[in-house]
């Protein structure tokens, strides 16, 4: 499941089935459009505070 990032930064996931996905050790991914306007991913955050560095 995709949760929202600041505005207009993208979405960011965890491509697992863990019951507790936030506490897996599985790395993160974001979801974003680039300046053309098309779709990007970008993964292999360890955790939101990393991601949230990325946008920055």
């Amino acid at each position: 499941m995709a949760r929202q990032l600041a505005h207009g930064m993208g979405s960011f996931f965890k491509n697992c089935d863990c019951a507790k996905p936030t506490r897996c050790p599985h790395p993160y991914s974001i979801r974003f459009r680039d300046a053309l306007g098309k779709q990007r991913e970008e993964s292999g955050y360890g955790t939101q505070d990393d991601m949230a560095r990325r946008g920055r």
